[in-house]
């Protein structure tokens, strides 16, 4: 937890570092976690300027793999902030899906959607099948708190297997998606009532129809 949070500040352009603070024993801040700003991380190259982040993943080795949306839209970093390499994709409005193999190589791109609409997945799971199914949102714009859920199945090369739009007219924020043993789908989070966050959990069958209790 503690790698994956200095890693997400450092990508929006504030790195951090962890350093313990020395408390006395029993004190309730005993072994507290003090952060401290590194501006030298990462050392991204001059010509590259940053657009919106939706995406990062750190693989096996802790390289750090950012997504953002301008080109190169995908960079590579050691743990040190070393730039490592990067390339460009095609431009992505709706939900996508970027494969990489073990040497850091794209495999494949896909993305889905509606062209007139802003989709994006939140939480991605694994398939039985060896395919991929990601839960998110669709909404006209990035200022509005009325959005639907959408679900997409791709298989293993990033084929399109289908897409569902869950109506819900509301802000939601997504905590996991899981397959269940029967086949479906379990979505959980919570939805934005207009006052406050309710928590919900949704189950759909294999082709991604809510199943009614």
């Amino acid at each position: 937890m503690l790698r994956f949070v200095i890693i997400t500040t450092a990508i929006i352009g504030c790195a951090v570092a962890p350093a313990w603070s020395a408390q006395p024993a029993g004190s309730p801040n005993a072994a507290a976690i003090r952060f401290v700003l590194d501006p030298t991380w990462p050392q991204k190259p001059q010509s590259f300027t940053w657009g919106q982040m939706p995406g990062i993943a750190i693989d096996a080795a802790d390289q750090v793999y950012i997504y953002n949306r301008n080109q190169p839209a995908v960079q590579v970093y050691r743990p040190d902030g070393a730039f490592v390499h990067a390339w460009d994709t095609e431009p992505c409005k709706g939900a996508h899906f970027i494969k990489i193999d073990p040497e850091g190589n794209e495999l494949w791109t896909s993305t889905f959607g509606d062209p007139d609409m802003i989709d994006y997945g939140s939480v991605l799971a694994q398939t039985l099948d060896g395919g991929f199914v990601t839960a998110g949102e669709r909404v006209t714009d990035l200022y509005t708190w009325d959005a639907d859920i959408s679900l997409v199945k791709i298989d293993g090369d990033g084929e399109l297997v289908w897409e569902q739009i869950i109506k819900t007219d509301a802000h939601c924020v997504f905590g996991t998606i899981l397959q269940h043993p029967d086949g479906g789908y379990v979505i959980a989070g919570s939805a934005f009532n207009g006052r406050a966050f309710d928590i919900f959990m949704i189950k759909t069958d294999a082709e991604g129809n809510v199943e009614r209790g």
